[in-house]
């Protein structure tokens, strides 16, 4: 008998005892979804051409890692075809390409456990049932509790490999911004003791997932999900970062009692202050969270404020209060004086301290006709 006879009588014993991997499993192929499956004797011909026999293959490989045989595959749209064969040696996967013309090895490479990054050792588990690999521990700071506002990137699997959900599939592949208590409770406790710069592989069971009716129809009941985790950022929109939006300021802050803090940036001398805090005043201002991002701008509608000092947040009362008409301040409001420990979803984030320009542009008589209200950040508490 020949080698493709030889190849053809032995294909169903081997078949009976080995269970085959899907090729997308472990080899990244792009499929046609377009091209409709081949005929059974176009196979038949493919098959028949190669000169070395699964058996030989399997036996080439389980040599090469010096392990057990698990699964074996024939691949025909490899150019040549070769077999793929996954056996286990010390307590590890491997995965053999032996090419299906010359009998050669082509590659070794290990196969995880899991899809996505490969991770090896013990994983550590949580009293709640969650299980993690650290696939690179970060040396940034660790979110400061369950309403921080992270960075990052993600893919998630179902256990039988299949991708769900990616935030690299998403729009233009950027990392998103969510609050680390906004999801899946398996993810509120799995990132919390992450560092930024870190990587993890998440293991979360249905419980700290979509619970026992899943998410259909994405994710089935009682399903364990799989995750990779990259913490780029904690946004921690009360720090007070070293350089300021704005107009550029030089010296240290005045700080108030209060924890209020401003720079003048510009004091007219020969201006009124306001008398008190039911005063009626018109500004210009420019408003910014401390990552630089900014919320909302009088200058840039064109269409200065008029509100009375005692309508609008305490951080504006006070740092207002005590500019002179003419001047220009940049007011840092702790979140105690701005929107509390809520925030003013979705614009103002909880815990935030905002950051303004601010220029005093006139004090009213009251004969004036007070501005309509506008969704301005210095409207009142």
């Amino acid at each position: 008998m020949n080698a493709n006879g030889k190849l053809a009588g032995r294909i169903g014993t081997w078949l009976a005892v080995l269970a085959v991997m899907p090729a997308a499993a472990v080899l990244a192929q792009e499929v046609d979804y377009t091209a409709l499956p081949p005929e059974p004797a176009e196979i038949e011909k493919k098959v028949r051409g190669c000169t070395i026999t699964l058996a030989e293959a399997i036996e080439t490989a389980g040599q090469e890692v010096d392990g057990v045989v698990k699964s074996a595959d024939l691949l025909l749209d490899l150019q040549p075809p070769a077999f793929e064969i996954v056996a286990y040696a010390d307590g590890r996967a491997r995965r053999v390409l032996v090419d299906a013309d010359t009998g050669a090895v082509r590659e070794v490479g290990e196969v995880s456990r899991f899809p996505g990054e490969p991770v090896s050792g013990e994983w550590t588990e949580t009293e709640s049932g969650l299980k993690y690999y650290d696939i690179k521990v970060g040396e940034g700071i660790q979110p400061p509790g369950p309403e921080a506002l992270i960075e990052i990137t993600y893919t998630g699997w179902l256990t039988d490999g299949s991708k769900f959900d990616s935030s690299f599939d998403r729009g233009r592949g950027e990392p998103i911004k969510i609050p680390l208590n906004r999801f899946i409770d398996g993810w509120t406790e799995g990132i919390s003791s992450m560092n930024v710069g870190g990587k993890r592989k998440l293991i979360i069971p249905y419980e700290l997932g979509f619970g026992e009716r899943g998410r259909s129809p994405v994710v089935p009941p009682k399903a364990t999900l799989i995750y990779d985790i990259e913490l780029l950022n904690v946004i921690d929109y009360e720090r007070i970062p070293e350089e300021l939006p704005g107009e550029a300021v030089t010296g240290e802050p005045v700080v108030t009692e209060s924890g209020l803090m401003y720079y003048d940036l510009y004091v007219d001398p020969e201006g009124e202050t306001p008398p008190d805090e039911e005063t009626v005043v018109k500004v210009h201002y420019t408003g910014w969270l401390t990552d630089g991002t900014q919320f909302d701008s009088s200058v840039e509608r064109g269409e200065p404020l008029v509100r009375a000092l005692d309508q609008v947040i305490a951080g504006w009362t006070e740092g207002v209060g005590s500019m002179t008409v003419g001047s220009r301040r940049k007011l840092i409001i702790p979140y105690g004086l701005g929107y509390g420990e809520r925030g003013s979803p979705p614009v103002i984030p909880a815990k935030a301290t905002l950051i303004f320009d601010v220029e005093l542009i006139e004090i009213m008589t009251g004969d004036e006709e007070e501005a309509p209200d506008e969704p301005a950040v210095g409207d009142e508490r």
